[in-house]
């Protein structure tokens, strides 16, 4: 039988693989592309094996399909319809599939991340076909013959659309060398450039963005420091990253490794209160007075400032969660000592959007487009100026755990 995670995150891939599937037949009728056309029901194909592979896990827990949404299924056709009554071109066609590949994949990311306890082989299927649908994605944009700017300016990892538009209206974008308008579509080949900077996919610079599951006995550090291993060395990557927030020696979980050195900036500085949620075990027993002395904020003598109010929950007896919002120098260790604990263990299991879900220990995956699309959009408005208070040693904030 499936716990409710599982139940919650199975009828999740159960919907997406055959929506996907019934959405393909819907509009390939309409597909006068050959390249689209081929792509299309390759996608339809593996969605349908999708689908079948879910059926079985069914069989295997023995339980029920979900109920056939006949609602849903209508509304679809009807959109399909609609959508394309007036425009059948191929770009248009194309369009509406990334849509769809993209409404997939951010609710499958919903359906993992609101059941965190679901079972690990679930969990793959579900990680499986956002992969799927985001190698769908790369292969309908390379069938399409334009492309909105903002679209393409986001999917080269410069920022979102929404500020991409900022950024073009002020007229800091050119197409050809000519300045840009919001709206406008750009062909293959044509030259982006921002601030007199190529904005280019396909190039060295290419956004790279790391979820990484540091062990225990790796320190966040660019160098060797006597016989430790380094994470830099440590996960031997072909291409020059470097880590966002440090996690320090004896602390596991979640750390994001980058080339992008503003989304370093916007993610880490205190001023923009993103969210970094931890997983902490301490050496007794605590009482329910310990977690609301945690949440409403602790001052720490030794740097002599007052934690923000945070979330705290029990997990255990001896083990919480705790959400931070600001970087102190080992933030928790200090929390907890100054209210008579001491820390036996830190992971880190989520940084804003992104989790560390059931990733191995040790290993590391590309964060997903999905999720990258979500982060710009989060880090819109923040600064990547520093935002620390002056009376504090920027050695004081680059930890936070």
């Amino acid at each position: 039988m499936f716990s409710d995670a599982d139940r919650a995150v199975m009828k999740e891939n159960y919907r997406n693989s055959r929506m996907g599937r019934e959405a393909i037949n819907v509009m390939i009728s309409k597909v006068e592309d050959d390249d689209l056309a081929l792509d299309l029901n390759r996608q339809a194909c593996k969605f349908m094996q999708f689908e079948e592979k879910i059926q079985k896990e069914y069989m295997k827990a023995e339980e029920p399909l979900p109920e056939e949404n006949l609602v849903g299924t209508t509304m679809l056709w009807g959109g399909i319809q609609m959508n394309t009554l007036l425009n059948a071109s191929t770009s248009h066609l194309a369009d509406m599939m990334i849509q769809g590949n993209t409404k997939g994949i951010v609710e499958l990311m919903k359906a993992v991340k609101s059941n965190q306890s679901v079972q690990k082989e679930y969990y793959e299927i579900a990680q499986e076909l956002m992969d799927f649908e985001e190698k769908c994605l790369s292969l309908i944009h390379i069938s399409e013959p334009t492309r909105r700017l903002n679209k393409y300016m986001s999917e080269a990892g410069v920022c979102s659309r929404r500020e991409a538009d900022r950024l073009i209206e002020a007229g800091k974008v050119t197409v050809d060398g000519m300045k840009a308008t919001v709206g406008m579509q750009i062909e293959e080949g044509q030259k982006v450039c921002l601030n007199g900077k190529p904005v280019e996919k396909d190039k060295k610079d290419k956004l790279i963005l790391l979820a990484v599951n540091k062990p225990r006995g790796v320190v966040c550090s660019e160098k060797s420091q006597g016989g430790d291993v380094n994470i830099i060395d440590f996960l031997h990557y072909p291409k020059r990253i470097t880590y966002v927030g440090r996690l320090d020696k004896d602390s596991e979980g979640l750390l994001l490794m980058t080339n992008h050195g503003d989304i370093i900036n916007k993610m880490m500085r205190a001023a923009n209160g993103h969210e970094k949620e931890y997983e902490v075990t301490v050496d007794k027993e605590f009482n329910d007075r310990f977690l609301k002395d945690m949440a409403a904020g602790v001052h720490l003598k030794e740097l002599d400032v007052t934690t923000r109010p945070c979330q705290v929950e029990r997990l255990g007896k001896k083990k919480f969660k705790i959400i931070l919002t600001q970087g102190l120098n080992r933030q928790i260790r200090r929390m907890c000592k100054e209210l008579g604990f001491h820390v036996t263990g830190i992971k880190r299991v989520r940084i804003m959007n992104i989790h560390l879900g059931h990733l191995t220990t040790g290993g590391y995956r590309n964060v997903t487009e999905a999720e990258i699309q979500e982060l710009m959009y989060l880090l819109e408005d923040s600064s990547n100026e520093p935002g620390y208070p002056q009376e504090l040693n920027e050695e004081d904030m680059q930890d936070d755990e």
